[in-house]
């Protein structure tokens, strides 16, 4: 299948794809080169001769170093990452500490887990991972990433296959961010933990109360709201007490049921949670002004759970019951 026709497939059924391709230098050390997700086939043609690579050959090593390719891969907009590092013409296979150093190379692949890795020739691949061979040593650690080429649909659910990258949008832009930060926003499946957590997934307001009629998708980790005052952070917070029915606590419950009545009396409040609790679900969990909260499972059915059946141990707190607790002894 073409390129241009399988990018168009794929987009069709909501999968972003990264242009690229694996590009071998003058040293014989396997690269593969990604880019924005809107180069068009042209672009990659240009993109593949600009790195002296003879398209009617494209296994060939091109004319440039490695050096090289990752200066014009940068100047391209794109992100480059050490293929197979640990195999046969892999960065770290072929001993090159220089290359391996460079500011440029932020990415590399291993086959499965580093700690798998201990054995390995040595142990010579574990320290070089684990920023500990004094030849090869970063100023900051790579990002290792799991990417084993595919070929038949179930190689997908291998977890070498695949890895998490955390985004705040799913774009090449995000993308190339995410590996500023690796620490924090890149997993190996390996390494994601079994234990689930409940989530609050959105909040969705209806109505003419303060948020009107909008909505706020949230992150399945740490989420910060900041904003001056009158802004609505005490509303958003409320908001979602509101619909849990959960009452304020501490000396600030007076204020608590004023801000209600004047910001959300007029609202319907539409939770969407996924709970621990009851599995793994996801259900919505809406109320009104005056009335009860109402649970609903996917299917929009009206369930017997109340908030607390799918959200037990949740606490929520405003910043002056925070502040009444930090000054209590």
């Amino acid at each position: 299948m073409d390129y241009q026709n399988l990018w168009h497939l794929l987009k069709s059924k909501g999968i972003v794809v990264f242009p690229g391709f694996e590009i071998c230098s003058s040293e014989g050390i396997h690269f593969v080169c990604l880019f924005h997700e809107e180069t068009t086939k042209d672009q990659l043609i240009g993109y593949i001769a600009r790195l002296e690579i003879d398209p009617r050959r494209p296994t060939d090593p091109s004319n440039l170093n490695a050096f090289a390719i990752f200066k014009l891969v940068e100047e391209l907009k794109g992100v480059v990452y050490a293929a197979h590092c640990t195999h046969d013409k892999g960065v770290l296979k072929k001993r090159r500490p220089n290359v391996w150093k460079n500011n440029f190379l932020r990415i590399a692949q291993i086959p499965n887990t580093v700690s798998a890795l201990k054995q390995a020739d040595g142990g010579f691949y574990f320290r070089v991972l684990c920023n500990k061979e004094p030849e090869y040593r970063r100023d900051k650690p790579i990002a290792v990433i799991n990417a084993k080429d595919v070929w038949k649909p179930e190689h997908l659910g291998e977890e070498s296959a695949s890895c998490r990258i955390k985004m705040t949008d799913v774009t090449f832009d995000s993308f190339a961010k995410a590996f500023g930060d690796p620490e924090s926003r890149v997993r190996l499946n390996y390494n994601m933990p079994d234990q689930r957590h409940s989530v609050l997934r959105s909040i969705q307001w209806h109505g003419h109360g303060f948020f009107g009629k909008s909505k706020m998708v949230l992150s399945h980790n740490l989420n910060t709201v900041i904003g001056g005052r009158g802004t609505g952070k005490s509303t958003l917070i409320e908001s979602i007490r509101f619909a849990l029915d959960i009452d304020g606590r501490g000396e600030d419950k007076r204020t608590i049921e004023q801000l209600r009545k004047r910001n959300l009396a007029d609202s319907q409040v539409v939770l969407d949670v996924q709970s621990k609790e009851q599995g793994g679900n996801r259900y919505q969990i809406s109320r009104r002004s005056g009335e009860r909260p109402v649970v609903t499972n996917p299917k929009g059915e009206v369930s017997n759970l109340n908030p607390s059946d799918i959200l037990p141990d949740i606490e929520i707190l405003g910043q002056n019951e925070i502040l009444e607790i930090e000054r209590s002894d």
